[in-house]
């Protein structure tokens, strides 16, 4: 479906003017960032990062400041990707200034795009090795969503609550301390309301901090979780398969479930 409604929306750009002309734009955004979704999440990043381009070039045109800092937080994430944890956190450091002076009264959509851009912070740091720095940003993250009381999904980031909670996660993963993700997570179920992928994407992250903690079991059948929540994103995930290619090699035994899983996942 991607291509056409892509070129559909390519062609609306040089059909209206004004607001139309800004409202076109917008959605092509919308558009070009469900493409980096899929290209992303498949492993094409190349295309990844052709797609962050054009919705960059996208946003810019749509009158839409939030839309231009969503850019900025897909284009830290391919910084920190490549291992430049320095630059991408400087980079969100300047996009969170643009939007710092109005927070005492900024709507939930600023708060919410505050928020994400704390939390992929906190992702550089965690990366980087700096656990002080990601706890402190999870703790802005964390007081932001608490003040906007609810979870959202402006601009197709979900923010608040149950995400920050998830991330809590996720981070504790990044910095390897699974004992620290598995206590973050104690307690704490995703709700029916949550999107699928960012479910599934809690049950991944669960399930590589069992398996930091020492607990294979628990990390493969987080590994299923996953899969029963989001299969498309959990067969083609890098993180799942670095999972079950570290569980095979802790196998002393033959486990029928972990080989299904990884044939499943097209893991040899």
């Amino acid at each position: 479906m991607l291509p056409g409604l892509l070129e559909g929306l390519r062609a609306a750009t040089h059909t209206y003017s004004g607001s139309g002309l800004e409202r076109a734009f917008g959605l092509l955004g919308e558009a070009y960032c469900a493409a980096w979704q899929v290209v992303h999440k498949l492993g094409y990043l190349d295309l990844a990062s052709l797609t962050e381009d054009r919705y960059e070039w996208a946003a810019a045109r749509s009158g839409d400041e939030l839309a231009v800092l969503r850019g900025d937080y897909g284009r830290a994430g391919e910084l920190i990707t490549s291992g430049d944890f320095a630059a991408g956190r400087g980079y969100l450091e300047r996009s969170r200034a643009t939007i710092e002076d109005r927070l005492g009264d900024a709507d939930a959509p600023t708060l919410s795009m505050w928020g994400n851009l704390h939390l992929k912070s906190a992702l550089a740091a965690a990366r980087a090795g700096d656990r002080a720095n990601a706890d402190d940003h999870l703790a802005e993250a964390r007081e932001t969503a608490q003040r906007i009381g609810a979870d959202r999904d402006d601009y197709r980031m979900c923010f608040g609550p149950t995400n920050v909670a998830i991330w809590s996660v996720g981070l504790a993963v990044e910095a390897l301390d699974g004992t620290e993700a598995v206590k973050r997570a104690e307690g704490f179920t995703p709700p029916s309301s949550a999107p699928r992928e960012r479910v599934g994407h809690y049950w991944i992250d669960l399930a590589r901090g069992w398996l930091l903690h020492g607990d294979r079991e628990r990390a493969l059948t987080n590994l299923i979780k996953a899969r029963h929540t989001a299969p498309q994103q959990t067969r083609y995930h890098p993180m799942v398969h670095e999972t079950v290619r570290m569980l095979a090699r802790q196998d002393r035994r033959r486990s029928d479930t972990l080989a299904a899983f990884a044939t499943w996942c097209g893991i040899s």
